[in-house]
């Protein structure tokens, strides 16, 4: 009777140590939700610094080559702009490509690496729409000039360009080309700086 009595469990004991390891359960899950969610904050606030530090850097590169790109836009425009009676021989293209352009014109080639490497992690996925969005079409925008100026690079060293004995079709094709690169290299300047303005820096 005496042992049987020593084997008894008080009920209101074991309610409460059963209590205290759900509380301790709970706080621990809680203490480890609450460090996941730093590590995402920081892995987020790293992700947006780099690619701030990115796209300031592509920033920097637009505007050296931009005047020059606006300075062989204006070239070509007054060749397409004499009118479409006016034949243009080839070789005067030829010509106001070298005078005007006798580095190369060296096509702008944005890096994209901070932004890709941020949608294979989990920093993409914690970004706000909005931020995301914004992203997005400033690097599709990067995409798309130099598309643009691809394809005026292509034109300029065609051979089928300057097969005619008359470029003024091609006067004008290389023309338009050359206002989509200066077009969208405006609009990519301008968002860049729209963005640069609401990343964090460090």
């Amino acid at each position: 009777m005496e042992r049987e009595r020593g084997l008894r469990i008080n009920p209101s004991d074991l309610l409460l140590e059963i209590i205290s390891i759900v509380i301790a359960i709970l706080l621990a899950l809680a203490v480890n939700s609450w460090q996941d969610h730093l590590k995402q904050e920081r892995l987020l606030h790293q992700s947006l610094v780099e690619i701030r530090q990115e796209l300031a850097a592509n920033d920097r590169n637009l505007s050296a080559l931009y005047p020059h790109h606006l300075e062989v836009f204006h070239a070509f425009s007054a060749l397409d702009n004499a009118g479409p009676a006016t034949r243009v021989p080839c070789a005067q293209i030829r010509d106001t490509f070298r005078r005007v352009d006798p580095r190369g014109f060296g096509p702008d080639i944005p890096a994209s690496t901070a932004w890709e490497i941020s949608q294979n992690s989990q920093a993409a996925s914690e970004m706000s729409f909005d931020m995301r969005y914004r992203i997005t079409r400033v690097y599709d925008a990067q995409r798309l000039t130099v598309d643009a100026q691809r394809s005026f690079i292509a034109l300029i060293i065609s051979p089928q360009t300057y097969a005619a004995s008359d470029c003024a079709y091609a006067a004008y094709a290389i023309a338009n080309t050359l206002g989509d690169v200066v077009a969208g290299e405006q609009e990519l300047s301008s968002a860049y700086g729209a963005l640069l303005g609401v990343l964090p820096r460090k």
